[in-house]
């Protein structure tokens, strides 16, 4: 089985994303295609207790977004989203942006 390229990435983001505005925490903005999902997720209700909750996850080719980090924000579709987590896939090469409103 082949391994995706960085053409397949860029490939599948232009097919199943839509245009955003990346700004880094006090950097300059720039425009990438992102796949923007609501996804289930625990949130600390005190103590050791969690309840679930829907937030806006965003999705990204780890090239577009090379220092992503906490503070970040993305723009789509007239909403802003502030990243409070980043996770990457196990090869590096997808984020998934835990986001706020």
């Amino acid at each position: 089985m082949a391994l995706e390229t960085a053409q397949d990435r860029v490939e599948m983001y232009l097919a199943l994303g839509e245009t955003a505005t990346y700004t880094p925490a006090g950097g300059s903005a720039s425009t990438l295609y992102v796949i923007l999902s609501r996804e289930s997720v625990g949130v600390a209700a005190g103590g050791s207790i969690q309840v679930e909750s829907m937030a806006p996850v965003v999705r990204c080719n780890a090239t577009d977004t090379p220092s992503i980090s906490e503070g970040d924000t993305f723009a789509v579709g007239g909403t802003t989203y502030t990243v409070v987590e980043v996770q990457y896939d196990s090869t590096r090469t997808h984020i998934t942006a835990l986001c706020r409103v």
